[in-house]
């Protein structure tokens, strides 16, 4: 995600700007970059195969339904990513 992508995103959905810090840590939502991170983390085990800390196991979901539902996810959260607004009357539009 370049910049010029982060900050069209910030201006549709603010909360993509928002920034939560301390001394070592800084909180905020990821983007899409963070996404396919995040996933290929999880898909490497986050957990002990004999553990499920999770209520829903989506941890261990296999192939290749873990691939769909990332699929999905990344359909989901890309939505935000290309939202417009053309004024500040008018609601932000998903295109595709």
């Amino acid at each position: 995600m370049t910049a010029d992508d982060r900050v069209a995103l910030t201006s549709a959905w603010p909360l993509f700007g928002l920034r939560i810090r301390s001394d070592r840590l800084v909180l905020r939502l990821p983007g899409d970059d963070d996404l396919e991170e995040l996933m290929a983390v999880a898909q490497a085990g986050i957990h002990p195969p004999d553990v499920m800390p999770f209520g829903i196991a989506w941890s261990t979901v296999p192939s290749p339904a873990w691939e769909r539902a990332a699929r999905s996810l990344e359909a989901a959260a890309g939505a935000p990513a290309t939202a417009t607004r053309r004024s500040a009357r008018e609601p932000a539009t998903a295109t595709r």
